[in-house]
C-alpha cells in the first residue's frame, strides 16, 4: 500500500558538529508532523532527553546529536520507502503522538542506518507502530538479527510487539547500526529510533569498612583494614570479597566472607540503597532499601561464600538489570553475649556492585 507522502521536512539545529570519543545514546523521531517529543519522553528506553526530528525524505547522512543536545561524530541515513505519513490517532496525544502518529511509510521494504558510531554495547529501540491501521505489520532486524513483528492497537503506553522492537547490538568503533523494516501485513511503518548506551560492567568496589576509617564500630571494636568490625573470634572483623564480575550474562560474580566466627550461620543480602554507616548489632550496616535475602550458609572455618553449586547467581536472585546498583554484605551470628553489645551478631564491610550487561 502507498500512502500519500508529505512534504520534506528541514532538520534543524545540526550546523554545529563536534567529534567525542565516547559511546553515545540517541532519541531520534521521524517526521515530525505532530511536532517533537520533549525532553521528557523516556518512551521504551526510559531515556528522557533532547529528541531530534529527521525527515522520511532526506538524501544522504544526517547528522545526529545525542540525549544532551551535544553533536556527535554519528550519522543517519535513509534508504528506500515512500516518504513522510501522519496519521492522528484516537488514543494518542502529547508526546505519545509526536513521536507515533507520524512515521516514514516504509513500503514493500525500506532501511535507517546509523554509521560512525562510538563502541560500545547499544540497545536500540525501534518504533514501528501504524497509527492509521492497527492490522498493519512491520517486520523490524536490526544488523541482520532475527525480525521481530511490530503492531496492534494502540496499548496506552510502550510496549514490546505492539509499538516497537528491542534489540541489542555492539558496535566497534566508528561501527554501524542498520535497521531493516519490511511489511509484514499491508503496510509498515518507522517511527523512531532510541540507541541507549550500556556502559560496560565496573569493578565491584569495597565500601562501608568497620576499620575506623569513617564511624567508629559500636564498641571501640574497630577491625583490620577494610574489614568490619570486629568478633570475639577475630578481632580484625569478618571481610566481604568478591570474586569475577560485574556482568549479568557471564553470571560468575561469588562474594566470599572470611573472619566470622567457626560454624556460624551467615546470610549474604542484597540491598538498593547504600547509606552512610549505622550501627547494626558488633557492627557498621550501610546496605538498606528493597533487601533480598540471597542466601544462608554456615561457615566453615570462619569462611562462606554464595553462590555455591546449584545455588543461582548474585544476579538472577537478586533480580538486577543492566546499569543498577547494588549493594551486598554479610550478617553472621556472634554468639558471645559478652563480647559487644547484648547483640550476638555483626556484620562485614559492604561490597558494591554496578550491573552490566
Amino acid at each position: 500500500m502507498n500512502r500519500t507522502t508529505i512534504g520534506l521536512l528541514t532538520v534543524t539545529g545540526l550546523l554545529a558538529f563536534a567529534m567525542r570519543s565516547e559511546a553515545q545514546s540517541f532519541n531520534v523521531d521521524i517526521n515530525g508532523a505532530f511536532g517533537t517529543p520533549s525532553n521528557a519522553l523516556g518512551a521504551a528506553a526510559a531515556q528522557p532527553g533532547v529528541w531530534q526530528t529527521v525527515s522520511a525524505l532526506a538524501v544522504g547522512a544526517t547528522p545526529v546529536s545525542d540525549i544532551t543536545g551535544t553533536p556527535t561524530a554519528a550519522t543517519l541515513t535513509r534508504a528506500g520507502g515512500f516518504g513522510n505519513f501522519s496519521s492522528n490517532n484516537a488514543g494518542t496525544s502529547g508526546d505519545d503522538q509526536a513521536l507515533m502518529d507520524d512515521f516514514h511509510d516504509v513500503g514493500p521494504a525500506a532501511s535507517w542506518q546509523f554509521d560512525g558510531l562510538a563502541a560500545g554495547t547499544y540497545m536500540v529501540f525501534t518504533y514501528a507502530w501504524a497509527s492509521d491501521n492497527n492490522t498493519f505489520r512491520t517486520g523490524v532486524s536490526v544488523n541482520g538479527g532475527p525480525v521481530t513483528t511490530v503492531g496492534g492497537a494502540w496499548p496506552s503506553g510502550y510496549v514490546l510487539g505492539t509499538t516497537h522492537a528491542m534489540d541489542t547490538v555492539v558496535v566497534a568503533a566508528g561501527g554501524s547500526i542498520n535497521i531493516a523494516l519490511t511489511t509484514i501485513v499491508t503496510a509498515a511503518s518507522f517511527n523512531g529510533v532510541q540507541l541507549k548506551h550500556i556502559p560496560p560492567p565496573q569493578p565491584p568496589t569495597k565500601f562501608c569498612r568497620g576499620d575506623g576509617s569513617s564511624d567508629p564500630c559500636p564498641c571501640g571494636n574497630d577491625g583490620g583494614p577494610g574489614r568490619g568490625c570486629g568478633n570475639s573470634s577475630n578481632p580484625l572483623g569478618a571481610s566481604l570479597d568478591f570474586t569475577g564480575t560485574s556482568s549479568i550474562a557471564a553470571g560468575d560474580l561469588t562474594l566470599i566472607s572470611s573472619g566470622a566466627p567457626a560454624t556460624a550461620p551467615v546470610q549474604f543480602f542484597q540491598g538498593t540503597a547504600l547509606l552512610s554507616h549505622f550501627a547494626f548489632g558488633d557492627g557498621l550496616r550501610c546496605v538498606f532499601g528493597t533487601h533480598i535475602r540471597l542466601g544462608t550458609k554456615i561457615s566453615t572455618a570462619g569462611t562462606a561464600m554464595y553462590p555455591e553449586p546449584g545455588d543461582l547467581s548474585i544476579a538472577v536472585r537478586g533480580g538486577v538489570s543492566s546499569g543498577d546498583v547494588r549493594g551486598y554484605q554479610v550478617w553472621y551470628r556472634d554468639a558471645d553475649p559478652g563480647f559487644c553489645s547484648v547483640d550476638v551478631f555483626n556484620i562485614t564491610n559492604g561490597v558494591r556492585v554496578t550491573w552490566g550487561p
